[in-house]
């Protein structure tokens, strides 16, 4: 219960002091002291976004939006009374300086960290008050200057170009490079507009965090019976917070103009280039004219360039010097170090400048030779084909200069790294003697980087003004009207096929070895391998009917003809194409390393395979029977050949045995169909006209059954109980079932006429023959008495 003493306690302290307060009416929102400097202030602001004064009435009042004359006005006199506050404050934080009583040390203390902190927070309110006063008057020039660019906008809409035809190629130019950095502008005003939006919400968030700790400290001062606390640190910094907000929203405000602005701008000059576009012409003058620009800046360099190598020859010999006399003394002094770091500063300065000279040089020669491809492009002079080059090293040169700035980029780096250990390397030395020395030393060497630095940052805009050239060069070739015409691309197809035919693949023996080389190579040698066939075949002929020789003599002159013209036509073609034969020296090497260490069997696979490939007595697709193997060829290797049976299983069968044993090939060439046959028969007594017709007609039924040749049907024997019929057909053989499977249907079929016909398909009989002449001796086996009975019956 101790808590709950307490607890009421608290509350019988707490009411009387409230209602004290009331009825003295202490309110700090309506009385304020006498002296009151900072609430006049707070009396004059205008707070939109601020709501920390509690207000008896909630209707609100429209008024009217001042202009800007009245907020000039308005800003003018917020800064007067905050300087006046100003001056105040501090002439309180100096009366506190002074006051030197023991007794009143705790709460002067207090007060005098209190007046501190209101005089910093009265001199940032200053600040940003400032700053609002700019912002009007920035607010005012961008106003006028969006009602000026919308006026330039209907002028160009209207046609007001303020120029004359024809119109000129710089200035086209000069337009798209005023596009170009328009468009950049814009998206940097856009990037600008959602940081002030992010900032606008934490301005806001900060603003009701700082009115809740107002209302706070109201709320204490009111239980307390204090006096009012808008002279407070608390009401300042609500101000402060307000006035932030107001700056952010100003700024938003002053963006979404700037932002118009842009946009007009770039309305405006995208009119512009859309009407003068088509206009337009390339003359003579205007390159030269930009030539003379080039010229100008290259004499500008070159006059620069030789002073700047004497300056560098001059602090190569003093480096040198100074680099020797080091060498003597092996503990040489800081100054001395110094010294010779500053020699070396400044060397690497001279030399980072003749090299940027003469870069800048090459890309000077760079920009005329893109403005003079420009003027080429521009008024058709040049060919398709030397459009595709200079597209191509564009788009190179492109590439090289995006490297040469990430380079240069990556070199400031550098740079400001070294500056930066330099700063940091100038506070160890003493501020008297040989430290003001090496001050000075460093200093020097700081003022060198920085040398260097602006070096290369001149490269970097060289970089970036030779790169927008090329941009503009290529710009033009994806403009082309005809890019995509058929003339054009029929040329660009004829160049980049002239181009991948001479794409060098290899050199052998200083010959370069092409891709229209190897290409025009295999096509020799394939039409030559068809013309050999050819070739071999008809001496063949001409060995057989007009010499009278043997047919198997005849097949091995037309082998040995075939492989000695595939050989010619390849040593031929290998010639033709400036093809030396060395490229088969390691090949033919290594089948004799093979030879020699036992791989008679491999290579016997081989030249069997080669056979295979070349006679092509079992191809791919054929149906062949070898031994018990039946099957589909599926593959043929450099060393076995796949063969896929009947039940979906792949034999691997090495090509030397195809060639060794027997192989039944069903469907050898072109002629696929086989012959077969279906075997039955029928009981003594049938006829046998009828039992032929009947074959016949199952045969011809089979729309499998080949009807040319036709089938027919042989009476093969008079069997022991059967007369012997045989059915043979033809037909096409794809698969190892398909024979198989044909038979069986045909049988079925045979079945079933014979079954209507009447004819009796034969079984095996056997007749018995008795000797008579001699009695015949009968026994009977006593059974059940029943089989006995029977017996004694008959």
């Amino acid at each position: 219960m101790h808590w709950f003493s307490n607890l009421f306690l608290l509350f019988a302290f707490l009411i009387p002091t409230a209602l004290a307060a009331q009825e003295n009416d202490v309110d700090p929102s309506r009385v304020a002291p006498k002296s009151k400097p900072i609430p006049t202030f707070f009396d004059r602001n205008v707070q939109p976004a601020s709501h920390f004064e509690l207000q008896e009435d909630d209707s609100a009042v429209v008024q009217e939006k001042p202009t800007l004359k009245q907020e000039k006005s308005k800003a003018k006199e917020k800064r007067k009374d905050v300087a006046e506050q100003i001056r105040i404050a501090e002439r309180q934080v100096q009366q506190e300086q002074g006051k030197q009583e023991q007794n009143a040390a705790k709460s002067t203390n207090e007060q005098k960290t209190e007046d501190q902190k209101r005089l910093r927070i009265l001199k940032q309110l200053d600040v940003i008050l400032a700053q609002r006063e700019q912002q009007t008057a920035t607010l005012d020039d961008v106003t006028k200057e969006l009602k000026v660019r919308n006026q330039e906008l209907r002028n160009v809409q209207n046609g007001k170009l303020g120029t004359e035809k024809p119109y000129s190629f710089l200035l086209l130019d000069q337009l798209h490079d005023e596009l170009a950095a328009l468009q950049s502008n814009l998206s940097s005003h856009q990037s600008s507009q959602l940081i002030t939006n992010e900032d606008i919400i934490q301005a806001k968030q900060s603003l009701e965090q700082k009115e809740q700790a107002y209302r706070f400290a109201k709320e204490q001062r009111k239980v307390a019976a204090t006096l009012s606390v808008d002279n407070s640190c608390e009401a300042l910094e609500v101000k402060l917070a307000s006035e932030n907000l107001e700056y952010r929203k100003r700024r938003l405000e002053i963006l979404k103009i700037r932002i118009e602005i842009t946009s007009a701008r770039i309305a405006t000059v995208e009119k512009k280039i859309g009407a003068i576009r088509r206009e337009t012409v390339f003359s003579e003058e205007d390159l030269k004219t930009k030539l003379a620009e080039f010229e100008k800046l290259e004499a500008e360099l070159r006059r620069e360039l030789p002073f700047v190598e004497f300056e560098m020859e001059q602090s190569n010999v003093e480096w040198l010097n100074d680099h020797q006399m080091l060498k003597t003394n092996n503990t040489p002094t800081p100054k001395q170090a110094e010294e010779l770091e500053l020699r070396r500063r400044q060397r690497q300065a001279l030399q980072a400048i003749v090299s940027s000279l003469n870069f800048r040089l090459e890309l000077i020669n760079q920009s005329r030779q893109t403005w003079e491809n420009r003027y080429q492009f521009a008024n058709s002079i040049s060919t398709r084909q030397q459009d595709i080059e200079m597209e191509e090293s564009a788009i190179a040169n492109k590439q090289q200069r995006d490297r040469d700035l990430a380079n240069r980029m990556l070199q400031l780096d550098e740079l400001r790294k070294s500056i930066s250990a330099l700063d940091s390397k100038l506070k160890t030395f003493p501020d008297d003697g040989d430290g003001l020395e090496l001050r000075k030393l460093v200093e020097r060497q700081k003022e060198a980087i920085r040398g260097k630095m602006l070096t290369l940052e001149e490269d970097v805009a060289a970089i970036q003004s030779n790169r927008r050239d090329i941009e503009k060069l290529l710009a033009d070739f994806q403009g082309d009207a005809n890019r995509y015409s058929l003339g054009k691309m029929w040329e660009t197809t004829c160049y980049y096929g002239k181009k991948i035919w001479k794409t060098e693949l290899t050199t052998i023996d200083d010959r370069p070895i092409t891709i229209g080389k190897v290409i025009l190579a295999f096509a020799i040698f394939v039409g030559g391998f068809w013309l050999a066939r050819f070739i071999s075949r008809r001496l063949r002929g001409f060995l057989t009917r007009r010499l009278r020789i043997e047919e198997s003599a005849a097949a091995a002159f037309q082998s040995l003809a075939f492989y000695c013209l595939v050989v010619s036509f390849l040593l031929g073609a290998l010639n033709f194409v400036s093809i030396p034969l060395t490229v088969f020296t390691f090949l033919g090497g290594a089948l004799a390393i093979g030879v020699g260490f036992g791989s008679q069997n491999i290579l016997s696979n081989f030249i069997s395979g080669l056979i295979l490939l070349a006679e092509r007595p079992v191809k791919v697709g054929d149906l062949i029977q070898m031994d018990d193997l039946y099957g589909n060829v599926e593959a043929i290797g450099a060393r076995s050949t796949i063969v896929r049976t009947g039940t979906n299983l792949r034999l691997i069968v090495p090509n030397s045995k195809i060639l060794e044993n027997n192989v039944i090939n069903l469907t050898h060439g072109s002629h696929d169909m086989i012959r077969t046959k279906v075997a039955v028969g029928v009981a003594y007594g049938s006829d046998a006209q009828k039992v032929r017709e009947l074959l016949l007609q199952a045969a011809k039924e089979h729309r499998s059954v080949l009807k040319d040749p036709e089938p027919f049907v042989l009476f093969r024997d008079f069997a022991d109980s059967s007369l012997n019929f045989e059915l043979h057909f033809w037909l096409t053989v794809r698969q190892p079932m398909d024979q198989l499977i044909l038979e069986s249907e045909l049988r079925y079929r045979v079945d079933k006429l014979f079954n209507d016909a009447g004819v009796v398909i034969a079984f095996p009989q056997s007749d018995l023959h008795i000797d008579a002449s001699n009695p015949i001796d009968i026994r009977l086996v006593a059974g059940d008495q029943e089989s006995g009975s029977q017996t004694n019956a008959a």
